[in-house]
């Protein structure tokens, strides 16, 4: 059964790590949506990701086909009672 959601590009490529690259929509959203199923099912346990609670874009910039931006993302760690934000600088081709 495939996952429905034009979340990301039909073309996008994920690189989870040195040796895997997840090519296409479907891969991806399917990572990204078991990612964080997981931390949910037991809000109590000690992960090094928290759940994600929100989000803010800080800083966007664009020329021609290359993308800037600067988000803030809220995690909330349950078992540590901990609200942390996490600042990410990204560059898109």
């Amino acid at each position: 059964k495939s996952i429905n959601s034009t979340l990301l590009a039909e073309d996008v490529q994920g690189r989870i790590d040195v040796t895997s690259t997840f090519k296409g929509r479907e891969l991806n959203i399917e990572y990204l949506f078991r990612l964080f199923t997981n931390l949910v099912a037991d809000l109590n346990s000690i992960s090094l990701l928290g759940i994600l609670i929100s989000y803010e874009i800080l800083h966007f910039s664009t020329n021609k086909y290359i993308t800037s931006a600067t988000t803030r993302f809220m995690f909330n760690f349950t078992s540590l009672g901990l609200i942390v934000p996490i600042e990410i600088d990204s560059w898109n081709t």
